[in-house]
């Protein structure tokens, strides 16, 4: 016998994020128009603030961001893994003795 899997919305607080990607490119838009010359670096740590790490940071790159930052080593790791080209930098720099390898073959910047 099976267990029956609970859905996983509507969540037991009541409330859903929902993220609507044009939205999200066009602020990202008006953002860039008002900080010219200036560059937007996304923050993603924390998986995406809850939001999909991966899936965040593929929103940010279409909307023409290609600076990411994340809180950890295992995040970077795994932006570059789901294919972000970008620079990222480690907000919460590397502590492992091995990180130095780490990041110079994923180009991470702590």
């Amino acid at each position: 016998m099976s267990a029956q899997r609970k859905p996983l919305y509507p969540p037991k607080c009541g409330s859903i994020a929902e993220i609507q990607f044009s939205a999200l490119a066009h602020n990202v838009n008006v953002i860039r128009q008002s900080i010219a010359p200036s560059e937007i670096m996304a923050v993603v740590k924390a998986n995406g603030y809850g939001h999909s790490l991966r899936l965040a940071a593929h929103a940010f790159a279409q909307a023409g961001v290609n600076r990411f930052a994340v809180a950890t080593l295992d995040e970077g790791l795994a932006l570059r893994r789901a294919g972000i080209e970008g620079q990222v930098i480690l907000l919460g720099g590397a502590t492992w003795l091995s990180a130095p390898r780490f990041l110079w073959d994923a180009e991470l910047t702590p």
